[in-house]
Parts: structure tokens; C-alpha cells; sequence
């Protein structure tokens, strides 16, 4: 995997010694961040597969650390989706022309109606996620700690997660030039929608190598 970074380092780099208490509405701000595709210390970003992950040193006085562990990886792993999720919209929306056009005169065809209207669902879930984070990010910042905890979070935002639509079964993709980037960034995203019942994907002449 590629490098972990974070926006805000004050201990990273510590190797894995205990390090101090954290504060529990820290680690909830930390989490609201990430969900929002913002590295820091309490929850890493891998540069190369776009992961987040905590580390393994964090502890809070009141949970063990067996259930602090399960709720950041939790927190990590709805992070981790979300990001996925913007790395597809940003890769189609940047990337894919379909065939067609004047190239002399600079015309490229639009990708094909069934992708836009997967981007333009994807960016709608995402967009209803994102307006959730930030109401409970809300709560945080108007009531205190007290009344945001980390089971609070993970529980509030695990439905809200699934972003691709778990009524999806068979999807064609062909004739829009995804390529190898633009077929990664789909794979993650929809692979990280545990529970969706998506069974069939076609992509054909999309000029994906077997990298992609």
C-alpha cells in the first residue's frame, strides 16, 4: 500500500508506543472529518488505495480497547467508502468520453445516458450522506461532547453508508470509455456496498486492459 498522510500530524510518527488518552468528541470530530474525505492523526489516509485506517495506539479512558478498535474500524471503513464513492464520480465525470464527436473541432459525445445517471445517483447519495455527517457534526460543535459519542456516530451514519443503490442488479456500462482508472474507481465503490445485490456489470469496449 502507499504512504498513510494526514492534514494534521501532532503524533504521527510516534511508531506504535501508547500514547495519551484522547478525548472521545476528538476522535468523533476526527471520524466526521474523514467522512468527509479529510485525513488527520486519528484516522490516516493511504495515498495509493485511498483507505483510511486508525491507528492501532489511540485509546479513551472509559472504552476498552477491544470496542474502541471495532467502532473506528467502523468509522474507517464508512470513510473509506464515501471516498471511494468520490473517487468514481470524480474519474467519470473527469474522464469518460464516449465515442463520437469531431475531435478536429474539439466536440466530444457525452458518456452514455445509464452512466450519467449512475454518476448523477452516486452524487446524490453521497451529497445526502454528507448533509447527515455535517448535522451531527452540527450537534457536535452546538451541544458538546456529551451529547455525540463514537457508537452514536457509527450507528447514526451505518444505514446512511450504503450508497449504492441496493435494488441494483444488472448494470451496462458499455461504449463510454471508462478505462482502467475509471473501472477501478467503480470496482471500489460498488464493492464496498456489502449488502447490495448488484450481480451483473457489462463494460465492454471500454478500453480496459487487465489492469483495470
Amino acid at each position: 500500500s502507499g504512504a498513510w498522510r494526514s492534514d494534521h500530524l501532532p503524533w504521527v510518527g510516534l511508531g506504535h508506543s501508547v500514547l495519551p488518552p484522547v478525548a472521545e468528541a476528538a476522535l468523533c470530530r476526527a471520524a466526521l472529518l474523514a467522512l468527509q474525505g479529510v485525513p488527520s492523526a486519528a484516522f490516516l489516509l493511504d495515498d495509493e488505495t485511498h483507505a483510511f485506517r486508525a491507528p492501532p495506539t489511540l485509546h479513551v479512558h472509559h472504552l476498552s480497547p477491544g470496542a474502541l478498535a471495532h467502532l473506528l474500524q467502523q468509522l474507517a471503513a464508512g470513510a473509506t467508502h464515501a471516498q471511494h464513492v468520490r473517487d468514481a464520480i470524480s474519474c467519470v465525470r473527469g474522464q469518460s468520453r464516449c465515442q463520437g464527436g469531431d475531435p478536429t473541432l474539439g466536440h466530444q459525445r457525452p458518456c452514455g445516458a445509464t452512466l450519467q445517471a449512475l454518476v448523477g445517483s452516486l452524487a446524490s447519495e453521497l451529497d445526502a450522506v454528507m448533509s447527515e455527517v455535517k448535522s451531527v457534526e452540527w450537534r457536535l460543535c452546538e451541544q458538546g461532547g456529551a451529547a455525540v459519542t463514537l457508537l452514536s456516530v457509527a450507528a447514526h451514519l451505518a444505514a446512511s453508508l450504503q450508497i449504492v443503490n441496493e435494488s441494483l442488479t444488472s448494470l451496462d456500462l458499455g461504449y463510454n470509455e471508462i478505462k482502467d482508472q475509471g473501472a477501478y474507481a467503480l470496482a471500489q465503490a460498488i464493492k464496498n456496498n456489502g449488502n447490495g445485490v448488484l450481480s451483473e456489470i457489462k463494460l465492454n469496449n471500454n478500453y480496459i486492459t487487465k489492469f483495470g
